[in-house]
């Protein structure tokens, strides 16, 4: 609270004696503000003590004409828009000294103006092919404007007037938001449409898709050739060219790729191409197969890696057995000792499909050889045992004095009659320790027994 000295109203002092030259422990009044959208209310109140003079007669004088003689005054009501200060002249008394007190506070307050979001947009293709001015059409709140723009491409802005580019024709939903710090808001939404301006150049691609790779042939159309003096195409692989009749350009990562030309260094005219050549990952068709805890069933599983973005099929066609669908199947084969033809293909809804095929051998039991003949006669010269590829296997061979000789592990144990050093071994019996390193629980690869090894 702060009461001033009275200067600006001497005369009416010397008519009026009244206590003006001190605060008031007795007398007061507030003053409440309420800033809303497009008006603000402003709402004093007197109050005393209980002990208080009692006081009858009141004088408010709000300046520009406006006047209470009442305790209360009625709520004043300010819709012009803008930035004002109020000096409040209060005198108050009994009736035998109606000026005997006064009081004198100044404040200021803010009128914010019901807000609008309209707005207008022109072509500007002085500026860019898709380049669009945006204007907001109401009044300029400088002293509290928030502009929120939505392009409807991803892109926004906080400036009142813009300038925006974009990639290509379309149809776009653009939005703009005013509002002010008191939070009056309004929104409008504009469909704007954008169509290739007349005497544009259009890229012309051979291809616009691949799987795994794309090999794409650029040209120019809606352009005389003749009139290039200098071109930049950039093919968005980190390849370039300045030719006007590029070669051929490969695409071997997946992903989208943007194309753009600047023909005679025009680059505000760049012609640009969004996400016209996509490459997709080549499905992989890499499968892996585990035995069970009976010989003949197999567990088969499409390993592959994918792409999160796309859906994928997954046929097995398995030969003597028939065809299932689905990453992962379990295959009880109907004969032992013998050896089975298994193809995965594998499709994604983009329409690219890859394929792979093993042969999966069914044994009942592990059969490993006990006689080969390493003398590079071709004929039975390696010592070989194989899993099928569903366990990994681990060998140790000894001599009959029970020096180890080799070790070795894998899904085909292999052995050429040498030391792992390279060693020719001399002819005669060894002994041999073979077992599954892990997915063996009935100990089916668990092997010993002796080779002869004759030169």
């Amino acid at each position: 609270m702060q009461i001033k000295k009275y200067i600006p109203v001497l005369a009416l002092v010397l008519l009026f004696p009244f206590k003006a030259m001190t605060q008031y422990a007795d007398y007061d009044f507030t003053t409440e503000i309420f800033e809303e959208c497009g008006v603000t209310k402003i709402k004093f109140t007197f109050f005393n003590t209980p002990s208080a003079e009692p006081i009858t007669i009141y004088s408010w004088d709000f300046g520009s004409g406006m006047t209470s003689y009442v305790r209360d005054p009625d709520t004043l009501y300010f819709t012009t828009p803008g930035s004002y200060a109020m000096d409040i002249i209060l005198f108050f008394g009994p009736d035998s000294e109606p000026l005997k007190y006064l009081i004198m506070k100044d404040t200021t307050f803010t009128v914010y103006p019901v807000i609008t979001a309209d707005f207008s947009y022109s072509d500007t293709t002085e500026i860019g092919y898709y380049a669009i001015s945006f204007k907001h059409q109401d009044q300029d709140y400088s002293y509290a404007g928030i502009y929120e723009w939505d392009f409807g491409d991803g892109t926004g802005s906080d400036q009142r007037y813009v300038v925006h580019t974009y990639a290509g024709p379309g149809v776009y939903n653009v939005k703009l938001k005013v509002s002010n710090v008191i939070g009056c808001a309004d929104s409008t939404t504009q469909i704007v449409t954008l169509a290739a301006p007349p005497g544009m150049p259009d890229i012309i691609a051979s291809d616009t898709f691949g799987c795994g790779e794309a090999r794409v042939k650029y040209s120019l159309a809606n352009v005389d050739t003749d009139t290039i003096t200098t071109i930049n195409w950039d093919f968005g692989n980190g390849s370039s060219s300045s030719l006007v009749d590029p070669d051929t350009v490969i695409y071997n990562n997946p992903g989208l790729f943007d194309i753009s030309v600047v023909i005679n260094g025009d680059i505000i005219h760049r012609v640009i191409e969004e996400d016209l050549i996509h490459v997709q990952l080549l499905p992989s068709s890499d499968f892996s197969y585990n035995d069970t805890v009976t010989f003949d069933t197999y567990v088969l599983l499409a390993t592959g890696a994918a792409d999160t973005a796309a859906t994928y099929t997954y046929s097995w066609d398995i030969e003597g057995v028939g065809s299932y669908e689905g990453q992962r199947q379990l295959v009880k084969f109907p004969f032992s000792d013998t050896s089975y033809i298994v193809k995965l293909t594998v499709a994604d809804n983009f329409g690219c499909v890859s394929s792979d095929s093993t042969i999966i051998s069914v044994f009942e039991e592990l059969q490993v050889q006990n006689v080969f003949t390493p003398n590079n006669d071709g004929i039975n010269d390696i010592f070989e045992v194989s899993s099928n590829g569903s366990v990994p296997l681990s060998i140790k061979i000894f001599t009959r004095t029970g020096s180890l000789v080799y070790e070795t592990e894998g899904y085909t144990i292999t052995w050429d009659g040498r030391t792992a050093w390279g060693l020719e071994l001399s002819q005669g019996v060894y002994f041999y320790v073979l077992d599954a390193i892990n997915n063996d629980p009935n100990k089916r690869f668990r092997k010993t027994g002796f080779i002869y090894l004759y030169r």
